[in-house]
């Protein structure tokens, strides 16, 4: 569990290797539009159905497993720029 939130080096090069969670973000991404397709489906089928009292909840569901991907992918995509940014400093101090 900690390889997931912790920078390791890699043994050959010596540079350090980014957290390995990193690279589950686009599996959740194809996830969430999985599930905000199944929640228009289940609206499509209450709409068909006529019943229209309960159309809000899969509707503001998909749309916030969306919404909450795509924030999560913003704070990933910040998180590589200042990663990279450590990373050149730390190359740049090891060749002084």
């Amino acid at each position: 569990m900690g390889a997931l939130y912790s920078i390791t080096f890699d043994p050959r090069s010596g540079r350090p290797i980014p957290p390995m969670w990193w690279k589950l973000v686009p599996f959740f991404t194809v996830q969430a539009w999985v599930v905000a397709a199944l929640m228009a489906f289940a609206v499509g089928l209450a709409i068909r159905d006529g019943q229209t009292d309960w159309i809000v909840g899969p509707s503001v569901a998909g749309v916030a497993v969306l919404l909450f991907t795509y924030w999560h992918r913003a704070c990933i995509a910040r998180a590589k720029l200042h990663f990279a940014d450590l990373i050149a400093r730390y190359e740049s101090a090891l060749s002084q």
